[in-house]
């Protein structure tokens, strides 16, 4: 049987020492403590150790869990919607009162079609998109997250990107009976 996963399956079964040498992976994650924390608490209280088959090191399985769990707890701080953070990214608010009413409509427009389009993505190119646009996980850290190459991940977010604007013309389209002159418009004003 191989070391890491005797080593977990010893952990399970209670055994002092290896519950300690688990614990010091942990303590080196490269994850925040509460992370680290919670890492500790599924693996070891929540028995997801159990699910531990040894077909790479506990290391790295630990450290997609944590990569996992700091990714859910910065998601879960931020309180605004992912349409709203997006759409901030892509289109800064106008300092002028005028511009911001046309703006504030406009985005208002834009989020709806944005919402639409991402949960219309397949998950995983969601995901991506929210990881990398939104967390501000690297292509290395995401590719690492998901047992992919950073190359994968830059195709796959160029890829969903395209999807996007194709699904948010296609929405304003034809819920808002829009040109392709009428959605310029609409999108410069969420621009400009």
């Amino acid at each position: 049987m191989q070391p890491d996963l005797t080593l977990a399956k010893r952990a399970i079964d209670g055994d002092a020492e290896a519950l300690r040498a688990i614990d010091e992976l942990v303590a080196g994650l490269p994850v925040s403590d509460e992370a680290r924390q919670l890492v500790r608490q599924k693996a070891l209280v929540e028995g997801k150790l159990n699910d531990f088959d040894g077909r790479g090191p506990l290391r790295l399985w630990l450290k997609t869990i944590a990569l996992r769990v700091e990714v859910d707890l910065r998601r879960a701080t931020r309180e605004d919607a992912v349409e709203d953070r997006v759409l901030d990214r892509l289109i800064p608010c106008s300092p002028h009162e005028e511009k911001e009413l046309i703006t504030r409509e406009s985005r208002a427009v834009l989020k709806e079609a944005l919402g639409k389009a991402l949960a219309a993505l397949p998950e995983r190119d969601r995901l991506f998109v929210q990881h990398y646009h939104l967390d501000g996980l690297t292509l290395a850290a995401i590719g690492e997250l998901y047992q992919v190459a950073p190359s994968t991940v830059m195709r796959a977010l160029g890829k969903a990107i395209e999807q996007l604007r194709a699904l948010v013309q296609q929405h304003l389209i034809a819920t808002h009976q829009l040109g392709l002159a009428s959605l310029e418009s609409l999108v410069r004003a969420g621009v400009d």
